[in-house]
C-alpha cells in the first residue's frame, strides 16, 4: 500500500530523460523552488514583524515604564538601562547561544560555506530576544543583521525539515537572509541582492527568482500588516543631477571607501579589545560596551534639550539603537549642519562598542546612518559651509552617502545601489549613487585585500570561503565529457556473466559501480556492494544487477553533476545520451572529477 508522506514530495528524483525538462533545472524543481521560497517568505515576513515588535515592547519596558531618574536635566537612565540590557544578554550569548553574538550576518555566511547549510534551530528565538533586548534597551545596532540571520535560519530548518540536499539548503538560507532584509527596509530587489551577493557571494541566475519571490513575498506581508511606505522620507525623485556632477560622485565614492576601512578597522580593534582576557567574565562585558552609546545620546540631548528648552526621546538623535530615526530627520534637515560629522562618528564608536562587546545587531544600518551623516557633511562643505544650505542641492549627497559606506565595507555595491534607490525613492540619483558605489568598493578591496567586514570575523577565526567558490565557478564551466571516462574504457558486464568469473575481474579494479550491457543497450548497474552480499542463489550479474542507476549527460556542467553524485551517496555516475538514455557514454567518478579540476588550478 503506497503511503504518502509530506518530504516525498522534496525528493528530487530527476535523473530520468523524460522527468527531466532541461540539464539545468526541471519543471518539478522550478515548482518547488518557488513553494519553498513561498514558505521562506511569509516566515520571514512574519519573523520582521515580531522582531520590530519585540523591540517596541522592550523600549517601552525600558524607557515607557521603569521611573525615569534624572539630575539636572541629565537623564541617567540612558546609561543605566543599556547597562542592565547588557547584563541580560550577556550570559545568554556567552553560554546558551553563541550564535547569536555579533551581526549575525557572518555566522549566516560560515553556515553556507562551510557548514552545509545547517543552523542550530535554538539560533531562532534566541536571536530573536537577544536582538531585541540588545537595541530596545538602547544598545547601537541595526535590525537587518538579526532579521538575516533569522530569514536565513528559517531556511535551513525549512531544508532540515524535508530533508533538502546541500546545496538547496544553502540556497534556502540566502533565500530567507534577503527575505528578511526585504521585509525590513520595504526593499525586494535589494534583499534579493542581499542573500546573493552578501550571503552567498555570487550571483546565480537559478536563485535569483526564488530569492526574489521570497523577499517579494515577506516585504508584501510586512507592508499588508504595518504599512507601505519608503524606509527613509525624501523629495528626491523630482530632484535632477546633472551629468557634470558624476566626476564629484565619483571623486566622494573613493572617499568613501576609505572611510568604509576606518569605519571596520575601528570595528574590530574595539571587539579586539573587548576579546582580551581581563579578568572579568565575558557575560558582563556587553555591560560595560552598551552604555557608550547611552552616554553619547544623554549629553547630545542633554545640550540640545537645553538649548532648545523641549523634551526629546532617547532615541532622537539615531546614536543609541537602530538610527533611522535619525536618518529621517537628517533627511529632513532638523539637525543643526555641524553635527553631522559628529553624529556619524559617535554611532559607528557606539556600534562599536555595542556589538564589539557581544551584543547582537546589525552594521547594516549603522553604516547607513554613518554614510548619511558623512555624505551630508561633505555635501555641506563642498558649498562651502553655508548657514542655510539649498536642501536641493544637499540632501542627494546625503542620500549617495547613504549606502557608500556599506557598498565598500560589505564589498556588495550591487545591494547598497538598488537599496539605497529603494529605500528613498530616489531613483533618478542611480547613475551618480552607481559610479559612487563601484568606486566605494573598488578603493575599499584594494585598502582591505578582498576581505569585508562580514568575512574578517571569519577569517580571524582561521576561516577561508573562497576556495570553495573557486572551485565551484570552475566546475560549473567544465563539461561531464570533459571528465568522465568514455564508455570504450570502462569495465561492463553482461546480464548473463558469471558471477564467479565478474567477482575475479572486480578483484583486479578499484571501482564501485559497473554498469551492466546487453546488445549495446544499457540495462542497469553492478555496485560492488551487493556483490559482497552474494549468497549460493546468485549465479549471473542478472541476480544482483540494479535498474536504479544514478545517471549524467555528457553537456551538462560538473557542478551540477558532483552535488548529484554526493547526494546519491553512490560511488559514480553513468553517463547516458541525452537522445538514447539506454546508449552508454562513459562513467564519472570523484576521482574523474578531481583528475579534470587539477588541470585548471
Amino acid at each position: 500500500m503506497f503511503t504518502f508522506k509530506p518530504r516525498d514530495l522534496f525528493k528530487i528524483e530527476g535523473e530520468s530523460f523524460s522527468k527531466r525538462i532541461s540539464h539545468c533545472h526541471s519543471l518539478r524543481e522550478w515548482v518547488l523552488d518557488i513553494l519553498l521560497a513561498l514558505v521562506v517568505g511569509v516566515g520571514s515576513g512574519f519573523g520582521a514583524i515580531l522582531f520590530r515588535l519585540l523591540i517596541k515592547f522592550f523600549y517601552l519596558s525600558f524607557y515607557r515604564f521603569l521611573p525615569s531618574f534624572t539630575y539636572h536635566g541629565f537623564n541617567f537612565n540612558l546609561l543605566f538601562i543599556p547597562m542592565v540590557g547588557g547584563l541580560i544578554i550577556g550570559p545568554i550569548v556567552y553560554y546558551v547561544a553563541t550564535e547569536t553574538k555579533g551581526h549575525g550576518v557572518p555566522e549566516l555566511m560560515e553556515s553556507v560555506h562551510l557548514k552545509h547549510g545547517i543552523v542550530r534551530l535554538r539560533v531562532l528565538p534566541m536571536k530573536l530576544l537577544v536582538s531585541s533586548i540588545t537595541i530596545g534597551s538602547g544598545g547601537s545596532a541595526g535590525r537587518e543583521g538579526p532579521i538575516a540571520q533569522i530569514g536565513g535560519t528559517i531556511g535551513s530548518i525549512l531544508g532540515q525539515f524535508f530533508n533538502l540536499d546541500e546545496a538547496k539548503k544553502k540556497s534556502l538560507i540566502c533565500w530567507g537572509a534577503g527575505a528578511g532584509i526585504a521585509g525590513t527596509f520595504n526593499a525586494p530587489i535589494g534583499g534579493t541582492f542581499f542573500g546573493l551577493e552578501v550571503v552567498m557571494g555570487k550571483l546565480r541566475v537559478r536563485d535569483i527568482v526564488p530569492a526574489f519571490v521570497a523577499s517579494l513575498v515577506s516585504a508584501g506581508i510586512v507592508t499588508e500588516v504595518l504599512g507601505s511606505r519608503p524606509a527613509f522620507k525624501t523629495t528626491l525623485p523630482w530632484l535632477h543631477v546633472g551629468l557634470g556632477s558624476l566626476p564629484i560622485f565619483g571623486l566622494l565614492g573613493i572617499v568613501f571607501g576609505v572611510l568604509a576601512f576606518f569605519w571596520v578597522k575601528l570595528f574590530y580593534l574595539i571587539e579586539d579589545f573587548f576579546e582580551r582576557n581581563f579578568g572579568i567574565p565575558n557575560w558582563v562585558k556587553p555591560a560595560i560596551g552598551f552604555p557608550v552609546a547611552g552616554i553619547f545620546g544623554a549629553i547630545l540631548i542633554y545640550y540640545y534639550s537645553t538649548s532648545e528648552g523641549i523634551n526629546l526621546s532617547p532615541m532622537y538623535f539615531g546614536v543609541m539603537g537602530v538610527g533611522y530615526n535619525g536618518i529621517d530627520l537628517a533627511l529632513r534637515m532638523s539637525f543643526p549642519i555641524y553635527l553631522f560629522l559628529i553624529l556619524g562618528l559617535l554611532k559607528m564608536i557606539s556600534t562599536a562598542f555595542t556589538i564589539g562587546s557581544g551584543g547582537s545587531g546589525g552594521i547594516f544600518a549603522p553604516s547607513l546612518y554613518a554614510g548619511t551623516m558623512f555624505g551630508m557633511f561633505i555635501g555641506w562643505t563642498l558649498m562651502g559651509f553655508p548657514a542655510h544650505p539649498d536642501p536641493n542641492v544637499l540632501l542627494p549627497y546625503a542620500v549617495a552617502g547613504m549606502g557608500a559606506l556599506f557598498a565598500g565595507a560589505a564589498r556588495a555595491p550591487l545591494t547598497a545601489i538598488f537599496q539605497t534607490a529603494e529605500m528613498t525613492r530616489a531613483f533618478n540619483l542611480l547613475p551618480s549613487i552607481t559610479i559612487m558605489y563601484v568606486l566605494s568598493y573598488i578603493t575599499f578591496d584594494i585598502l582591505l585585500k578582498g576581505s569585508s567586514i562580514y568575512t574578517l570575523k571569519l577569517e580571524k577565526k582561521g576561516l577561508r570561503m573562497g576556495d570553495e567558490e573557486l572551485m565551484m565557478d570552475m566546475l560549473e564551466n567544465i563539461k561531464v565529457g570533459e571528465a568522465m571516462t568514455p564508455a570504450e574504457k570502462v569495465i561492463t558486464f553482461s546480464p548473463d556473466d558469471d558471477i564467479t568469473d565478474v567477482m575475479k575481474t572486480i578483484a583486479l579494479t578499484s571501482h564501485r559501480t559497473y554498469p551492466v550491457v546487453e546488445d549495446g543497450k544499457l540495462l542497469g548497474v553492478l555496485a560492488l556492494r551487493t556483490i559482497t552480499k552474494c549468497t549460493k542463489k546468485c549465479k549471473k550479474v542478472s541476480d544482483l544487477m540494479s535498474r536504479d542507476m544514478v545517471i549524467a549527460y555528457p553537456d551538462e556542467n560538473l557542478r551540477d553533476a558532483m552535488l548529484r553524485l554526493d547526494r546519491s551517496n553512490r560511488g559514480s555516475l553513468i553517463v547516458v545520451s541525452r537522445d538514447d538514455e539506454r546508449r552508454l557514454v562513459g562513467i564519472l567518478t570523484r576521482t574523474d572529477i578531481i583528475r579534470t579540476l587539477s588541470k585548471y588550478i
